[in-house]
């Protein structure tokens, strides 16, 4: 069997093997239930934007990145065009790191001027732990560690070494940058090598040919001196060499990024004050800081009585998703919208990087426009929409409603059932579920409510934040909006990429502009260097 012939009966064998599973492990008749299961290029679309390499609720880690990979090598062998550009969005917008590193392990051997394009977006920590360990995990399928790749090592090395970064990776991330080096046999000079193997050594060596910014880290390893400290010393070379009380005499040469200051605005509003909140602005530069990191760190400094820090994260948020919203499919002038949100215990509500937080995360905005909102389980129940407009609200429908009242199986034909009783408050739904439904002996199908409602004129749009292989959307009724997305940066790739699909022969010309309009507009912001 050909490579081609095996992806061909892999996707369509998965997806039905994976819901026998189901069934199976369940107690029903599959044959009394509608699962679907979408074309190919919304499988890919939906995977890019979605498709960690977690386990999920019904597929374990090797089986997400076998079903990866057989989507992106199709989509590459039909129309390597578009599965290029495509993937430059998820990283260019939404900051998406495994697929695109699944994109990197696809193409390695056939276009390595590409796959250099994407690498350079990364740290060498991504590069070492998800392309080199991971080609080197599946020779068989994708090819190993080859010359190909080692000389895309090696022009990555230069690149770095062109553009100032060499030296800045040798010091943040020294263990994975000395791997790289020995896997491609990349020549460094001999004082460059020491500081690799002992870096607190390299201020002695005797050498006019010596780095400043290396041998000043060095002296700082060594000795504890803030004030030997270079510009644009890693943010994690201080906070762990230091303590607290020590880090505002330094935040001046500290390279805070964008996830640095998003991941630990508590614990430096605790240490420096209000001196941190003038740096908040990075947030926005970066894109590899999407908005639900933004709303979570935004919500722990509430919690903690740090107004000042919760109120300035709250402005990063808003102005993180506003042009999205801009974007975002409402034909309406002044829609009223029925939030449904899946609150089931897949959707993980009680957790912080839970679907369900990130459901909160993409619906958060709409809030003013949001008329009516379901959550639901086992059950669905009716809660009260004006908790989304506050933090107040948003905390109570974290940490009390979801948490306590819900949290059990996935009845999507409750909320449903429960959307059409209150049709008249509303002209647009919104569904975030991971379509994971209850299914029992009883005959049921929620695709038929769901055209129900598109027959009463509703407008349905329906987001999924995961890539489970069968659904209960069947999106060949072109009336449903389907947006195979966690974040409102991800719903916005998703909306272009569907709008692109449509298009006919000039597709392609059409992405690109997309593209280098966004370009344009982060030409001083795009593709953080230091991440």
């Amino acid at each position: 069997m050909s490579w081609k012939e095996f992806l061909e009966d892999f996707l369509v064998q998965f997806p039905k093997k994976y819901a026998e599973r189901r069934a199976r492990k369940e107690g029903f008749v599959l044959e009394k239930h509608d699962f679907y299961v979408h074309d190919a290029l919304s499988q890919f679309i939906e995977v890019l934007l979605t498709g960690t390499l977690i386990d999920f609720y019904y597929m374990d880690k090797k089986e997400v990145f076998e079903y990866s990979l057989a989507l992106h090598k199709k989509i590459a062998d039909e129309d390597k065009e578009f599965y290029k550009e495509a993937v430059r969005l998820a990283r260019e917008v939404a900051a998406i790191k495994d697929q695109v590193l699944i994109a990197a392990l696809v193409l390695s051997k056939e276009d390595p001027e590409f796959v250099l394009e994407l690498l350079k977006t990364f740290p060498p920590n991504q590069i070492v732990k998800k392309f080199i360990s991971a080609k080197r995990a599946n020779n068989k399928i994708i090819g190993g560690l080859g010359t190909r790749e080692k000389k895309i090592l090696q022009k990555l090395l230069n690149e770095w070494k062109k553009d100032g970064r060499l030296e800045y990776y040798f010091v943040k991330y020294r263990r994975y940058v000395r791997d790289i080096i020995n896997l491609s046999h990349y020549k460094m000079p001999k004082e460059e090598f020491i500081y690799l193997s002992n870096p607190t050594k390299y201020s002695d060596i005797k050498n006019q040919w010596r780095s400043e910014y290396l041998m000043r880290i060095s002296l700082f390893l060594k000795h504890k001196d803030s004030t030997v400290l270079p510009e644009k010393t890693p943010w994690n070379i201080i906070r762990s060499n230091l303590k607290k009380n020590m880090w505002k005499y330094t935040i001046d040469r500290a390279d805070l990024t964008g996830n640095a200051l998003v991941l630990q605005a508590v614990s430096l509003y605790q240490a420096i004050g209000d001196e941190i909140l003038k740096h908040l602005d990075r947030i926005l530069k970066s894109p590899t800081v999407t908005a639900d990191k933004i709303l979570k760190a935004c919500l722990v400094a509430y919690t903690k009585g740090y107004d000042k820090l919760a109120k300035k994260l709250a402005e990063a948020y808003a102005r993180k998703v506003v042009d999205t919203y801009k974007q975002l499919l409402l034909p309406l002038e002044k829609p009223r919208i029925l939030a449904v949100l899946d609150a089931s215990g897949s959707m993980e509500p009680s957790r912080w990087r839970g679907m369900f937080f990130k459901a909160l995360t993409v619906i958060a905005p709409f809030a003013p426009l949001i008329a009516k909102l379901i959550l639901f389980d086992n059950d669905a129940g009716e809660e009260d929409a004006e908790l989304l407009k506050t933090f107040e609200g948003l905390l109570k429908l974290k940490e009390e409603i979801a948490r306590i009242k819900y949290g059990g199986g996935t009845c999507i034909m409750c909320a449903l059932v429960k959307a059409i009783e209150l049709a008249e408050y509303y002209d647009v739904v919104i569904l975030i579920t991971d379509e994971q439904a209850n299914v029992t002996s009883e005959s049921r199908s929620e695709m038929r409510l769901i055209k129900k409602l598109l027959d009463m004129g509703k407008i349905v749009i329906i987001i999924n934040p995961t890539p489970y292989p069968v659904r209960i959307t069947d999106i060949k009724d072109k009336r449903i909006i389907y947006i195979p997305a966690m974040n409102p940066e991800t719903v916005l790739v998703a909306l272009r990429l569907a709008q692109i699909r449509k298009t006919s022969p000039n597709a392609h010309e059409l992405l690109v502009k997309i593209r280098e309009a966004i370009r344009k507009k982060k030409k001083k912001h795009r593709m953080a260097v230091y991440v």
